[in-house]
């Protein structure tokens, strides 16, 4: 099997677990962490960018600094809980200098209670 030059996986929840309560328009800071398990490095501007689901106000977040063939990574995007009541997922996923999407999608799962 081939390595890809950008490759990306999830390595797992820093913050806000799958299935957090949250109260409706509740502010909170999704972190993940996430591996770079390609063999070329990432530049400080690669960003993690929505991809699916529900933005709820979130923004793509760069990762700021080069990240080496092998490392792990801390991203942290802010995000708004919905103010109708439901469960709530949003995919995300690393884009390279060229803007293409690449590795593996990270979510956000939250639950708006009543």
């Amino acid at each position: 099997a081939s390595v890809y030059c950008d490759n990306a996986k999830f390595a797992n929840d820093v913050t806000i677990p799958d299935n957090t309560v949250m109260y409706p328009g509740q502010v909170f800071t999704k972190t993940w962490a996430i591996k770079n398990v390609g063999s070329c490095d990432w530049t400080s501007t690669y960003k993690l960018k929505f991809h699916d689901g529900d933005k709820m106000s979130g923004h793509m977040q760069a990762v700021g600094a080069t990240v080496v063939s092998g490392d792990t990574i801390t991203i942290s995007i802010s995000m708004v809980a919905p103010s109708t009541p439901g469960t709530y997922t949003g995919y995300w996923k690393m884009i390279n200098d060229d803007l293409n999407y690449f590795g593996e999608m990270v979510s956000v799962k939250i639950i708006v209670k009543e």
